[in-house]
């Protein structure tokens, strides 16, 4: 269980890193370093809080499932957030976002007016 937990960990820490460029692409270093702070913060809390609960109740049990239901509530905000998020995850730069037409109902694709 532990071993595909991390191997999640870690795809989803490269798919991260992968989008960076696309999303900041003048400013790929400097929103590098703000995520990876945030994922040492991350990275910080998780044996701290466990070892909390351990000191309180003996087990880990509790801080398992402390961390999977904020996994799921952060899961939920994401999914609410998305449609508000495809219009930069299509249109990487500020001079294709005067050509956005709309958002397309079916597909949830931003739609671009490609220049004649």
């Amino acid at each position: 269980m532990f071993l595909g937990l991390y191997i999640f960990y870690g795809l989803g820490n490269g798919a991260t890193f992968q989008l960076v460029p696309h999303r900041w692409p003048y400013k790929t270093g400097l929103m590098t370093g703000i995520i990876g702070a945030a994922g040492g913060i991350g990275g910080f809390y998780l044996p701290t809080v466990n070892g909390i609960v351990y000191d309180f109740t003996g087990h880990y049990n509790m801080a398992f499932a402390i961390f999977g239901i904020f996994a799921l509530i952060i899961a939920l905000i994401v999914k609410l957030l998305h449609s508000q998020w495809m219009e930069w995850a299509y249109v990487r730069y500020d001079y294709e976002r005067e050509k956005l037409v709309g958002i397309d109902p079916k597909s949830g694709r931003v739609l671009v007016e490609l220049a004649k």
